[in-house]
């Protein structure tokens, strides 16, 4: 018979799971990457201090800028992870991401920040 699958949305969930957790900004991450790519990218820890993202199962998470909190939402779709607005959460910022292992990245031109899963 056919089997109704849907590997997309599989995958989706698998990295999901993977990005629920505490991620620290890591500058010696940020510096291996930035030299990967051909343009200067910003490092938002020179501007915020210690950068701290907490995305939790319920598609929530908790943004520490240099121990200011700004709540939203968030989810990943088509390679992308979306972010609502600390201040709005009708819109939605897409970002490219890469994970690794322990590594997350994600690409906000012209920022890039480079985070370590903490355990």
């Amino acid at each position: 018979g056919i089997r109704d699958r849907s590997p997309s949305r599989g995958l989706g969930d698998v990295y999901k799971r993977q990005i629920i957790g505490t991620w620290i900004q890591n500058d010696s991450l940020f510096d291996l990457e930035s030299k990967k790519i051909d343009r200067p990218m910003g490092n938002l820890s020179q501007a915020f201090g210690e950068i701290k993202l907490v995305f939790k199962n319920d598609s929530t998470y908790k943004a520490y800028f240099d121990n200011q909190i700004n709540p939203g939402k968030w989810k990943i779709k088509n390679d992308s992870i979306y972010m609502t607005q600390y201040n709005n959460e009708t819109i939605w910022n897409s970002f490219k991401y890469k994970l690794v292992d322990n590594e997350l990245y994600i690409y906000s031109d012209p920022w890039l920040m480079a985070l370590k899963k903490q355990n």
